[in-house]
Protein backbone atom coordinates (compact mmCIF):
# COMPACT_ATOMS: atom_id res chain seq x y z
CA UNK A 1 0.00 0.00 0.00
CA UNK A 2 1.05 3.59 -0.58
CA UNK A 3 -0.35 6.88 0.71
CA UNK A 4 0.77 10.46 0.62
CA UNK A 5 0.07 14.05 1.57
CA UNK A 6 1.32 17.27 0.02
CA UNK A 7 4.39 17.06 2.27
CA UNK A 8 5.35 13.37 2.58
CA UNK A 9 4.72 9.83 1.34
CA UNK A 10 4.56 6.37 2.92
CA UNK A 11 4.47 2.80 1.64
CA UNK A 12 4.38 -0.79 2.93
CA UNK A 13 6.25 -3.61 1.19
CA UNK A 14 5.03 -7.19 0.88
CA UNK A 15 7.43 -8.20 3.62
CA UNK A 16 5.85 -5.67 6.01
CA UNK A 17 8.52 -2.99 5.88
CA UNK A 18 7.33 0.62 6.10
CA UNK A 19 9.17 3.33 4.15
CA UNK A 20 8.77 7.09 4.11
CA UNK A 21 10.13 10.18 2.42
CA UNK A 22 9.41 13.90 2.51
CA UNK A 23 9.51 16.37 5.41
CA UNK A 24 11.32 15.20 8.53
CA UNK A 25 8.60 16.50 10.88
CA UNK A 26 6.14 14.02 9.32
CA UNK A 27 8.42 11.03 8.70
CA UNK A 28 10.51 11.46 11.91
CA UNK A 29 13.60 10.54 9.90
CA UNK A 30 15.65 13.43 11.23
CA UNK A 31 16.03 15.09 7.84
CA UNK A 32 14.10 15.93 4.72
CA UNK A 33 14.64 13.30 2.03
CA UNK A 34 13.37 12.32 -1.41
CA UNK A 35 14.61 8.74 -1.04
CA UNK A 36 12.39 5.98 0.37
CA UNK A 37 13.86 5.30 3.83
CA UNK A 38 12.82 2.58 6.32
CA UNK A 39 10.80 3.83 9.29
CA UNK A 40 12.55 1.71 11.91
CA UNK A 41 10.20 2.76 14.72
CA UNK A 42 7.43 0.77 12.99
CA UNK A 43 9.49 -2.44 12.74
CA UNK A 44 7.82 -5.44 14.34
CA UNK A 45 4.50 -3.65 14.78
CA UNK A 46 2.68 -5.80 12.20
CA UNK A 47 1.45 -2.76 10.31
CA UNK A 48 -0.76 -3.50 7.30
CA UNK A 49 -2.52 -0.21 6.56
CA UNK A 50 -1.54 3.46 6.37
CA UNK A 51 -3.18 6.86 6.13
CA UNK A 52 -1.46 10.23 5.80
CA UNK A 53 -2.25 13.95 5.78
CA UNK A 54 -0.39 17.24 6.08
CA UNK A 55 -0.12 17.12 9.89
CA UNK A 56 0.34 13.45 10.76
CA UNK A 57 0.05 9.80 9.73
CA UNK A 58 -1.47 6.64 11.18
CA UNK A 59 -0.49 2.99 10.84
CA UNK A 60 -2.54 0.00 11.99
CA UNK A 61 -3.45 -3.65 11.59
CA UNK A 62 -7.08 -4.71 11.15
CA UNK A 63 -6.47 -7.77 13.34
CA UNK A 64 -5.63 -5.72 16.44
CA UNK A 65 -6.74 -2.61 18.32
CA UNK A 66 -3.39 -0.83 18.11
CA UNK A 67 -3.20 2.38 16.10
CA UNK A 68 0.17 4.10 15.78
CA UNK A 69 0.16 7.85 15.15
CA UNK A 70 3.14 10.02 14.29
CA UNK A 71 3.82 13.50 12.97
CA UNK A 72 3.33 17.01 14.26
CA UNK A 73 2.39 17.17 17.96
CA UNK A 74 -1.26 17.86 18.64
CA UNK A 75 -4.59 16.50 19.78
CA UNK A 76 -5.03 14.76 16.41
CA UNK A 77 -2.54 12.06 17.50
CA UNK A 78 -5.05 10.80 20.08
CA UNK A 79 -2.62 10.46 23.00
CA UNK A 80 -5.16 11.79 25.54
CA UNK A 81 -2.66 14.38 26.76
CA UNK A 82 -4.74 17.56 26.93
CA UNK A 83 -3.50 18.17 30.49
CA UNK A 84 0.16 17.79 29.53
CA UNK A 85 2.29 20.58 28.13
CA UNK A 86 3.44 19.92 24.56
CA UNK A 87 4.80 23.38 23.82
CA UNK A 88 8.35 22.02 23.44
CA UNK A 89 7.23 19.16 21.19
CA UNK A 90 7.47 19.44 17.41
CA UNK A 91 6.85 15.89 16.23
CA UNK A 92 6.45 12.54 17.92
CA UNK A 93 5.33 8.89 17.69
CA UNK A 94 3.00 6.87 19.91
CA UNK A 95 -0.09 4.68 20.27
CA UNK A 96 -3.58 6.16 20.02
CA UNK A 97 -5.29 5.65 23.38
CA UNK A 98 -8.65 3.90 23.08
CA UNK A 99 -11.18 3.31 25.84
CA UNK A 100 -11.16 0.13 27.92
CA UNK A 101 -14.34 -1.25 26.31
CA UNK A 102 -12.39 -1.77 23.07
CA UNK A 103 -10.03 -4.25 24.72
CA UNK A 104 -12.65 -5.69 27.08
CA UNK A 105 -14.83 -6.78 24.14
CA UNK A 106 -11.83 -7.86 22.03
CA UNK A 107 -12.66 -5.37 19.31
CA UNK A 108 -10.27 -4.56 16.48
CA UNK A 109 -9.70 -1.55 14.28
CA UNK A 110 -11.51 -1.85 10.95
CA UNK A 111 -10.24 1.39 9.41
CA UNK A 112 -8.54 4.68 10.26
CA UNK A 113 -8.52 7.86 8.21
CA UNK A 114 -7.05 11.28 8.87
CA UNK A 115 -7.04 14.82 7.52
CA UNK A 116 -5.29 17.96 8.69
CA UNK A 117 -5.60 18.21 12.49
CA UNK A 118 -8.02 15.31 13.14
CA UNK A 119 -8.38 11.52 12.99
CA UNK A 120 -11.29 9.09 12.55
CA UNK A 121 -11.22 5.53 13.92
CA UNK A 122 -13.66 2.77 12.88
CA UNK A 123 -13.99 -0.31 15.08
CA UNK A 124 -14.99 -3.81 14.02
CA UNK A 125 -18.39 -3.40 15.73
CA UNK A 126 -19.26 -0.37 13.58
CA UNK A 127 -18.54 2.34 16.17
CA UNK A 128 -16.72 5.52 15.11
CA UNK A 129 -14.27 7.48 17.24
CA UNK A 130 -12.58 10.83 16.60
CA UNK A 131 -9.87 13.06 18.01
CA UNK A 132 -8.32 16.38 17.06
CA UNK A 133 -9.72 19.78 16.15
CA UNK A 134 -13.48 19.77 15.48
CA UNK A 135 -13.39 22.57 12.90
CA UNK A 136 -16.85 23.23 11.37
CA UNK A 137 -18.09 20.03 13.06
CA UNK A 138 -16.11 17.75 10.74
CA UNK A 139 -15.50 15.22 13.54
CA UNK A 140 -19.26 14.82 14.11
CA UNK A 141 -18.81 15.32 17.87
CA UNK A 142 -21.30 18.17 18.22
CA UNK A 143 -20.94 21.94 18.40
CA UNK A 144 -19.82 21.90 22.05
CA UNK A 145 -16.56 20.07 21.30
CA UNK A 146 -13.80 22.25 19.89
CA UNK A 147 -10.80 20.00 20.41
CA UNK A 148 -9.97 16.71 22.11
CA UNK A 149 -6.85 14.55 22.33
CA UNK A 150 -9.01 11.80 23.82
CA UNK A 151 -10.85 9.59 21.36
CA UNK A 152 -14.55 10.50 21.48
CA UNK A 153 -17.14 7.94 20.37
CA UNK A 154 -20.16 8.99 18.35
CA UNK A 155 -23.60 8.29 19.78
CA UNK A 156 -25.22 8.95 16.41
CA UNK A 157 -23.29 6.52 14.21
CA UNK A 158 -23.56 2.74 14.35
CA UNK A 159 -23.11 -0.19 11.95
CA UNK A 160 -20.60 1.91 10.02
CA UNK A 161 -18.45 0.07 7.47
CA UNK A 162 -16.72 2.94 5.62
CA UNK A 163 -15.26 6.28 6.77
CA UNK A 164 -13.63 9.13 4.91
CA UNK A 165 -11.96 12.25 6.34
CA UNK A 166 -11.49 15.48 4.36
CA UNK A 167 -10.05 18.82 5.52
CA UNK A 168 -13.48 20.39 6.06
CA UNK A 169 -15.94 17.47 6.26
CA UNK A 170 -16.29 13.73 6.76
CA UNK A 171 -18.47 10.93 5.39
CA UNK A 172 -19.72 7.59 6.70
CA UNK A 173 -21.44 4.56 5.12
CA UNK A 174 -23.55 2.07 7.07
CA UNK A 175 -23.82 -1.67 6.52
CA UNK A 176 -27.19 -1.08 4.85
CA UNK A 177 -25.62 1.34 2.34
CA UNK A 178 -26.83 4.65 3.77
CA UNK A 179 -24.61 7.76 3.72
CA UNK A 180 -24.05 10.29 6.52
CA UNK A 181 -21.96 13.47 6.35
CA UNK A 182 -20.95 16.29 8.68
CA UNK A 183 -18.76 19.39 8.67
CA UNK A 184 -18.58 22.50 6.51
CA UNK A 185 -21.56 22.72 4.16
CA UNK A 186 -19.94 25.14 1.71
CA UNK A 187 -20.15 24.18 -1.99
CA UNK A 188 -22.78 21.60 -0.95
CA UNK A 189 -19.95 19.19 -0.15
CA UNK A 190 -22.22 17.49 2.41
CA UNK A 191 -24.96 16.67 -0.11
CA UNK A 192 -27.85 18.11 1.90
CA UNK A 193 -28.83 20.67 -0.73
CA UNK A 194 -27.61 23.71 1.21
CA UNK A 195 -24.43 25.23 2.62
CA UNK A 196 -25.23 24.89 6.33
CA UNK A 197 -22.58 23.47 8.65
CA UNK A 198 -23.56 20.14 10.23
CA UNK A 199 -22.11 19.22 13.65
CA UNK A 200 -23.88 15.86 14.04
CA UNK A 201 -23.65 13.32 11.19
CA UNK A 202 -26.75 13.71 9.02
CA UNK A 203 -28.29 11.30 6.53
CA UNK A 204 -27.93 12.32 2.88
CA UNK A 205 -31.60 12.01 1.92
CA UNK A 206 -30.90 12.38 -1.80
CA UNK A 207 -29.12 8.99 -1.66
CA UNK A 208 -31.64 7.15 0.52
CA UNK A 209 -32.84 4.96 -2.37
CA UNK A 210 -29.31 4.06 -3.49
CA UNK A 211 -27.23 1.43 -1.72
CA UNK A 212 -23.69 2.75 -1.32
CA UNK A 213 -20.54 0.69 -0.84
CA UNK A 214 -17.67 3.24 -0.94
CA UNK A 215 -17.19 6.92 -0.06
CA UNK A 216 -14.38 9.40 -0.71
CA UNK A 217 -14.47 12.93 0.71
CA UNK A 218 -12.06 15.57 -0.56
CA UNK A 219 -11.72 19.32 -0.18
CA UNK A 220 -14.81 20.63 -2.00
CA UNK A 221 -16.79 17.53 -2.92
CA UNK A 222 -17.82 13.99 -2.01
CA UNK A 223 -17.82 10.83 -4.14
CA UNK A 224 -19.77 7.63 -3.48
CA UNK A 225 -19.89 4.33 -5.35
CA UNK A 226 -23.13 2.34 -5.42
CA UNK A 227 -23.37 -1.44 -5.26
CA UNK A 228 -24.57 -1.36 -8.88
CA UNK A 229 -21.26 0.18 -9.94
CA UNK A 230 -22.23 3.82 -10.49
CA UNK A 231 -20.20 6.81 -9.33
CA UNK A 232 -22.07 9.73 -7.70
CA UNK A 233 -20.71 13.19 -6.94
CA UNK A 234 -21.96 16.27 -5.11
CA UNK A 235 -20.24 19.57 -4.41
CA UNK A 236 -17.78 21.45 -6.64
CA UNK A 237 -17.34 19.73 -10.00
CA UNK A 238 -13.62 18.89 -10.49
CA UNK A 239 -13.94 19.38 -14.24
CA UNK A 240 -15.31 22.92 -14.01
CA UNK A 241 -13.00 25.87 -14.58
CA UNK A 242 -11.96 28.20 -11.78
CA UNK A 243 -14.14 30.91 -13.28
CA UNK A 244 -17.35 28.88 -13.69
CA UNK A 245 -17.11 26.87 -10.43
CA UNK A 246 -20.01 24.54 -11.24
CA UNK A 247 -21.56 23.06 -8.11
CA UNK A 248 -23.85 20.01 -7.90
CA UNK A 249 -26.51 20.55 -5.23
CA UNK A 250 -27.96 17.09 -5.90
CA UNK A 251 -26.05 13.86 -6.59
CA UNK A 252 -24.62 13.87 -10.10
CA UNK A 253 -24.09 10.48 -11.75
CA UNK A 254 -20.93 9.79 -13.73
CA UNK A 255 -22.15 7.02 -15.99
CA UNK A 256 -19.49 4.53 -16.99
CA UNK A 257 -19.76 2.59 -20.29
CA UNK A 258 -22.13 -0.39 -20.21
CA UNK A 259 -19.13 -2.72 -20.28
CA UNK A 260 -17.68 -1.31 -17.03
CA UNK A 261 -18.67 -1.01 -13.40
CA UNK A 262 -17.01 1.28 -10.85
CA UNK A 263 -15.90 -0.43 -7.64
CA UNK A 264 -13.58 2.13 -6.02
CA UNK A 265 -12.61 5.80 -6.18
CA UNK A 266 -9.62 7.72 -4.84
CA UNK A 267 -9.46 11.49 -5.13
CA UNK A 268 -7.61 14.63 -4.14
CA UNK A 269 -8.45 18.29 -4.57
CA UNK A 270 -6.95 18.30 -8.06
CA UNK A 271 -7.84 14.94 -9.61
CA UNK A 272 -9.80 11.70 -9.25
CA UNK A 273 -8.80 8.07 -9.92
CA UNK A 274 -11.61 5.60 -10.63
CA UNK A 275 -11.15 1.82 -10.57
CA UNK A 276 -13.50 -0.25 -12.71
CA UNK A 277 -14.08 -3.87 -13.65
CA UNK A 278 -15.50 -5.35 -16.88
CA UNK A 279 -19.00 -6.83 -17.12
CA UNK A 280 -20.87 -8.98 -19.60
CA UNK A 281 -24.55 -9.60 -20.15
CA UNK A 282 -26.12 -13.05 -20.29
CA UNK A 283 -28.91 -14.15 -22.62
CA UNK A 284 -31.51 -12.69 -20.27
CA UNK A 285 -29.78 -9.29 -20.35
CA UNK A 286 -28.61 -9.52 -16.75
CA UNK A 287 -25.28 -7.95 -15.92
CA UNK A 288 -22.47 -10.20 -14.73
CA UNK A 289 -19.28 -8.78 -13.23
CA UNK A 290 -16.06 -10.54 -14.21
CA UNK A 291 -13.63 -10.95 -11.35
CA UNK A 292 -10.47 -12.98 -11.09
CA UNK A 293 -10.47 -15.67 -8.46
CA UNK A 294 -7.58 -15.63 -6.00
CA UNK A 295 -7.03 -19.36 -6.50
CA UNK A 296 -3.69 -20.49 -7.86
CA UNK A 297 -5.25 -21.88 -11.03
CA UNK A 298 -6.35 -18.36 -12.01
CA UNK A 299 -9.94 -19.38 -12.79
CA UNK A 300 -12.22 -16.44 -13.56
CA UNK A 301 -15.50 -16.34 -11.62
CA UNK A 302 -18.71 -14.76 -12.80
CA UNK A 303 -20.58 -12.87 -10.09
CA UNK A 304 -23.87 -11.05 -10.36
CA UNK A 305 -24.32 -7.52 -9.08
CA UNK A 306 -25.85 -9.04 -5.94
CA UNK A 307 -22.57 -10.83 -5.43
CA UNK A 308 -23.90 -14.37 -5.91
CA UNK A 309 -21.16 -16.65 -7.19
CA UNK A 310 -22.12 -18.65 -10.29
CA UNK A 311 -19.01 -20.80 -10.64
CA UNK A 312 -20.27 -23.83 -8.70
CA UNK A 313 -23.55 -23.91 -10.61
CA UNK A 314 -21.83 -23.54 -13.96
CA UNK A 315 -19.25 -26.16 -13.00
CA UNK A 316 -22.00 -28.65 -12.06
CA UNK A 317 -23.83 -28.02 -15.33
CA UNK A 318 -20.58 -28.42 -17.25
CA UNK A 319 -19.81 -31.82 -15.65
CA UNK A 320 -23.39 -32.98 -16.20
CA UNK A 321 -23.14 -32.02 -19.87
CA UNK A 322 -19.84 -33.88 -20.21
CA UNK A 323 -21.29 -37.02 -18.63
CA UNK A 324 -24.30 -36.87 -20.92
CA UNK A 325 -22.09 -36.41 -23.97
CA UNK A 326 -19.88 -39.34 -23.01
CA UNK A 327 -22.95 -41.59 -22.53
CA UNK A 328 -24.25 -40.62 -25.96
CA UNK A 329 -20.87 -41.33 -27.55
CA UNK A 330 -20.73 -44.80 -25.94
CA UNK A 331 -24.24 -45.59 -27.24
CA UNK A 332 -23.25 -44.55 -30.73
CA UNK A 333 -20.17 -46.78 -30.64
CA UNK A 334 -22.25 -49.75 -29.42
CA UNK A 335 -24.79 -49.14 -32.14
CA UNK A 336 -22.09 -49.10 -34.83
Amino acid sequence: QTCCSARHSLCITRSGGVYGWGEQALTLLGMDTNVATPLLYLNGKGVQCLAACNTHSVAYNTHSANVYAFGLCGSWLGFDDDDESTSDCTSTFGVVKLDAFVYHHSLTVAAVDCASHYTLVLLSNGCVGCCGVNKHGRMGAGSAVHQSSRTLWSEHLYDIVRISAAPLHAGFVTASGRVFTCGNGGDNRLGHGDTTNVYIPKLVHAMRNVKVREIECVAERSYVVSTSGHLFLWGRDPCSSSSSKQTHFSPFVYRAPDSLRVFNVTATQEFCLIQTMPVIRDREGKCRVIRKNHCKNGIIDEQSEEGTCQRRKQSALHHAYRRRTEQCNHKRKDHV
